[in-house]
């Protein structure tokens, strides 16, 4: 294992400071060389009322769109590392036949059924998960923290929206994908 993407938790009253099984085990995967990635969450609020996002050891993800304007369901805040593109992402569907879901996936001859598009910070931390990996590839012999801090540096900040005017991202005080 050499990175491991989560994606859950939710808005809470506590921080990562306070949870010692959880700052734990983020810190022993870095022990181990294994990056920590983790979806900010969809609740457009501050990372810092959001567990595990606000777990500083790791890298977490929030979302913007493929224009690059931060994604206003997103979280944002100190504790968001970077943003990915997390909305309109295309998914394979599950089908129906194996797990009793509403989908059919396979019944047109193209396989076109078998696609959607879904939106999240859940979304966006995969795609991060991918250019690590990939980076990993590359740079086999970095660590995991010099590997990130690689990605962290060539993000762009998201200062502007295409059309020239502040980006939400640089109103709440955070952005860069």
């Amino acid at each position: 294992v050499e990175i491991i993407n989560l994606s859950l938790g939710g808005k809470a009253d506590f921080s990562c400071e306070s949870n010692s099984y959880m700052k734990s085990a983020i810190e022993e995967a870095y022990s181990k060389n294994i990056s920590v990635v983790i979806a900010a969450g969809n609740e457009s609020t501050d990372t810092k009322y959001v567990y595990p996002a606000n777990c500083e050891e790791a890298c977490t993800v929030s979302s913007n769109q493929i224009s690059g304007e931060f994604s206003k369901f997103s979280n944002y805040g100190t504790y968001s590392d970077l943003s990915m593109i997390g909305e309109s992402v295309t998914v394979a569907e599950i089908s129906s036949f194996y797990y009793g879901s509403s989908a059919n996936c396979g019944v047109a001859a193209d396989y076109s059924d078998c696609y959607s598009t879904s939106t999240g910070t859940s979304m966006a931390t995969p795609n991060v998960v991918g250019v690590l990996a990939l980076m990993k590839m590359v740079h086999p012999d970095l660590s995991a923290k010099e590997l990130e801090a690689k990605l962290l540096n060539t993000a762009v900040p998201y200062e502007q929206k295409v059309d020239g005017t502040a980006s939400r991202a640089s109103k709440v005080g955070y952005g860069a994908g």
